[in-house]
Parts: C-alpha cells; structure tokens; sequence
C-alpha cells in the first residue's frame, strides 16, 4: 500500500494517497460530532454548576476517539492528530465566547435532522401500502450513498 489509507465503503475501497487529506477529511466528519458532545457537556456543566463536568467529559471524548481511531486503517498521522483537532475544535464555541451560535447552529441541524428521519420512518411504519423493511432499506441506501 505504500502509505495510503485504505477506506472500506460498501465493499468499495477507496484509497486516499495523502495523509494530509485524509487527517481533514476525517478531522472534518468527526467535528459536528464533538461539537454536539461538548455543547451537550457545557449545558451539563451549567444546569449542575459544576465547571469540572465540562473538563471530565472533554477529555473521556478524547480517549474514547483514541480508543475508536486504533482501530482503523488510519497513518499515523490521523491516528495521532484527529482526536486532538476534533475536540479542539469542539471545544471552540466554549473558549470563544463571540462563536457561541456554532453549537446553537449544530444542535439545530442536528434536531432538524432527526425530525426529518422520524417524519419519514413513522410515515412509513403507519401506511398501511408500503413495506416498512423495504422503504428503511431504501432510505439508509440513500443516507449512505451520499456519504
């Protein structure tokens, strides 16, 4: 392989030659991710009034990254930097009190999102023409197809 990172999707292999890329595309997909976790754990922190619940909770993301990323085909690189960039990342709104509004913007994509998957999910549970199993295979193909 020389060097390249191998990704398995759908029984595809895609290969990223530079480990730069790879380590932004990956830092790139686990950012609203973390950026959700660390709002979730900054409101924790204030309904408790307890400022160590944010701190805690940042560092078990980040060896719960580590502990995912050694199982992966990632350089060395990613395997080093993502976690640290991703939470970093994460942690950017809480630091920089004017950019706040980043984990209001992705707790209401997030939100919109899952609204949008139930509407579609109890639809079809509810219809009495359509396969279930059929039209959630459907939509997951889809979800993953735009990946």
């Amino acid at each position: 392989m020389g060097g390249r990172s191998v990704y398995a999707m759908e029984s595809m292999t895609t290969r990223i030659p530079n480990p730069w890329q790879e380590l932004a595309i990956t830092t790139l997909w686990m950012l609203p991710w973390t950026l959700l976790f660390c709002s979730g754990l900054e409101d924790f922190g204030i309904v408790t009034q307890k400022a160590w619940i944010f701190w805690v909770g940042t560092i078990l993301a980040l060896v719960l990254l580590y502990y995912f990323e050694r199982n992966t085909t990632s350089t060395i690189l990613t395997k080093a930097a993502m976690p640290v960039l991703a939470v970093s990342g994460g942690l950017l709104p809480h630091a920089i009190r004017r950019i706040r509004f980043v984990f209001v913007i992705c707790g209401l994509a997030a939100g919109i999102a899952g609204v949008f998957v139930l509407y579609f999910a109890f639809s079809t549970l509810l219809s009495s023409t359509s396969s279930f199993a059929n039209r959630l295979r459907f939509s997951l193909l889809l979800l993953e197809h735009q990946r």
